[in-house]
């Protein structure tokens, strides 16, 4: 059934983009993709941010549900597009983010940045968007440095990860290194550049986790204990449902408002804070 689904998609809804997989050694279902045709317009007035992660199903034949989410202009995350796998693996994870780049080419680009864990299969892939800015979550890496060394070396790390200089990221390798040279050989062993603001090339508009794919996976709660086509179609549906709300969301903002609600009150903070500073200043 999944195959007809996936033309039906097509069929009703132009301009989507779905990609089904066939296992070759049973010839059964292995892996399915979906992006829907709003996603493409919907990032171009997103922040060059996005977010990808995995979340287990919660059925008889556990699958794993592949998410990518971005951020909009009110500051809320937004799915766009999304794969039922058979795990997360590196031809699972090739196979999303080839079909990720088919659909929205837009995100291979050197002023994207997509923000992801450190699973070993999608770190494997990463060359699939070779354009784009590749950071670490900080939340994982913490993870992985707690597990061996304690929590303390993990809050540490923590430290090191949000530091905004250079002098404020030795200053605090510093610290985790009198604390456990062990872990600060660790941490050392990272790449700076994939999850520290001061050696990242690119973007993350404040982003240090993938917090948001994890905020939309809880939104799917429900919906993932669903059998595999009603999963997909539930995901469907919420996803349109969304895109018709926000529609009518637009039209209560007068003709010619240039920002959002959400735009408005970062400006207004910041001349408050603007003027503050000058007050002080003079």
């Amino acid at each position: 059934m999944l195959p007809v689904y996936a033309s039906l998609l097509i069929q009703t809804n132009p301009g989507t983009y779905v990609k089904f997989a066939v296992d070759r050694n049973t010839q059964g279902y292995q892996r399915i993709f979906i992006c829907p045709p709003t996603s493409s317009k919907s990032f171009a007035h997103c922040q060059s941010f996005i977010a990808v992660d995995g979340t287990f199903t919660k059925t008889q034949f556990i699958q794993t549900l592949l998410l990518t989410v971005g951020i909009d202009a009110d500051n809320h995350a937004v799915l766009l597009a999304w794969g039922l796998v058979e795990s997360e693996i590196e031809d699972s994870w090739l196979f999303f983010l080839a079909n990720l780049k088919s659909a929205m080419p837009i995100v291979n680009s050197s002023h994207v940045t997509l923000m992801s864990d450190w699973d070993k299969g999608l770190v494997a892939v990463s060359t699939e968007l070779p354009e784009t800015k590749h950071a670490h979550c900080i939340q994982h890496l913490a993870e992985n440095v707690g597990k061996p060394f304690r929590k303390e070396a993990r809050d540490l790390f923590r430290a090191i990860a949000c530091s905004l200089t250079q002098e404020e990221y030795e200053a605090n390798l510093q610290r985790l290194h009198e604390h456990s040279v062990p872990a600060a050989r660790y941490v050392k062993s990272l790449n700076q550049a994939e999850y520290c603001a001061p050696f990242f090339t690119g973007r993350t508009y404040g982003h240090l986790t993938s917090n948001i794919v994890e905020s939309v996976n809880n939104s799917l709660l429900n919906e993932r204990a669903l059998p595999c086509l009603e999963l997909l179609d539930a995901i469907w549906h919420k996803l349109i449902h969304h895109c018709f709300e926000r529609n009518i969301d637009s039209k209560i903002y007068p003709k010619g408002q240039r920002f959002t609600s959400y735009g408005q009150n970062l400006l207004h903070g910041m001349l408050i804070l603007t003027l503050t500073l000058c007050k002080y200043s003079q």
